[in-house]
């Protein structure tokens, strides 16, 4: 962060949830952790105005990993991969420093609507 300060410009870019948003009775203290991390992003990109930084939360919605087959076995095929997640931030990344996204909310189709 001191290295992006000194350059006036830069990015960071942070892995939310939508249940940062929507909280969850399945895992209420990670509901909790992100929201708490979108109340920082919300903080830090106030900052950016000065300090030439773009910060960006990305918040995704069901992403096959170990934690969501822990709290649902049965999850469809068709839910987010991990390599969606990177490609999105590949794509953000590349994006010209005069656009800033203020959140990213991506969501698995339609799995994330039949199960919201």
């Amino acid at each position: 962060s001191h290295f992006l300060k000194q350059n006036k410009k830069g990015m960071m870019i942070f892995i939310g949830s939508r249940w940062g948003t929507s909280g969850s009775t399945k895992a209420p203290a990670y509901a909790a952790s992100k929201s708490a991390l979108r109340a920082l992003v919300k903080s830090f990109q106030q900052e950016g105005i000065t300090n030439g930084i773009r910060y960006i939360l990305i918040s995704p919605g069901s992403v096959l990993t170990e934690m969501s087959l822990s709290v649902d076995k049965d999850l469809a095929d068709n839910i987010l991969q991990t390599h969606d997640i990177s490609e999105l931030v590949l794509y953000l990344s590349n994006t010209p420093s005069r656009m800033i996204f203020d959140e990213v909310s991506v969501k698995a189709f339609p799995y994330d609507f039949a199960n919201y």
